[in-house]
């Protein structure tokens, strides 16, 4: 039996969910270990059926568990303006979350 696979929407940004695996998506609130349920799925496909959600597919919910929560590595922001002594440096630090695919029914 082949497993399903999913374009699923989170915090606003698509992302491909297959069960088993793990997918870094922007930040969701929740503790590491708790399960979700997501919900807004645009696209389900596997080696014999391919479902199209119109906007999105019913009856169908993909479970997740929260695997961690971090930040990705710093990346700093400079800018400059020739001959006016304008500099500013800044940095920023995504928050992150990694989700465990458990089924998607």
């Amino acid at each position: 039996m082949s497993d399903k696979n999913a374009v699923v929407v989170v915090a606003g940004k698509q992302y491909i969910a297959k069960p088993g695996k793990l997918l870094v998506v922007d930040k969701i609130e929740g503790k590491v270990d708790d399960k979700i349920k997501l919900d807004k799925i645009l696209l389900i496909w596997d080696d014999k059926k391919t479902e199209i959600g119109k906007p999105i597919v019913k009856n169908t919910v993909i479970e997740a568990t929260i695997k961690k929560q971090f930040l990705e590595p710093k990346i700093i922001i400079a800018k400059f303006k020739a001959k006016s002594r304008y500099r500013r440096k800044n940095g920023h630090r995504q928050a992150k979350t990694s989700l465990f695919i458990d089924k998607i029914a």
